[in-house]
């Protein structure tokens, strides 16, 4: 019997987690946990801060991984498939005259560099999109796994004689 209550519990506990992932953002309860579930995203929205404050570029050689979760969150699988991971690794630079805005670099499916412009409000919006999706699917997820722990949990006794409060017929 404690077998199949454990699993009722756990499942509850997995379901609870991810409804409180659904949430968003919004909740800074659930920005902490998903900091701890997903290490990219603090880098992330240090990544637009950077960005926002000085511009910031990377060298070709050079690599530092804010900025390919950034230049990914931006673009997205979706997007721009060829541009995972971006061959060459300048891949943000504040372009010549403007310190509002960002220049995405990136070596496009043709070989030849290409130069997405957008400003720090675009960027942070399309940033803030991508956290989003990341908890609205993680938290789903987790609500399937839990919901799948409680029909084994239900149907375990069924299954196993003397595991549950069932006794099943011999």
């Amino acid at each position: 019997m404690w077998v199949a209550d454990a699993f009722t519990v756990l499942g509850l506990i997995i379901d609870i987690v991810g409804a409180v992932l659904i949430i968003g953002t919004d909740w800074r309860m659930t920005q902490r946990l998903g900091d701890r579930l997903n290490s990219s995203l603090p880098r992330l929205r240090e990544a637009v801060e950077y960005m926002k404050e000085d511009g910031a570029e990377l060298r070709p050689g050079e690599n530092d991984d804010r900025f390919e979760l950034l230049f990914n969150a931006v673009y997205g699988d979706e997007d721009a498939p060829s541009l995972k991971p971006p061959v060459e690794r300048h891949l943000i630079q504040q372009p010549e005259g403007s310190g509002s805005s960002v220049a995405f670099v990136y070596k496009g499916g043709d070989g030849g560099l290409g130069k997405r412009i957008l400003n720090p409000g675009e960027v942070e919006e399309k940033a803030e999109q991508y956290a989003q999706r990341w908890y609205f699917e993680t938290g789903v997820s987790w609500l399937i796994s839990g919901f799948v722990l409680q029909i084994v949990a239900t149907v375990l006794p069924y299954l196993l004689p003397g595991v549950g409060a069932v006794d099943a017929p011999v």
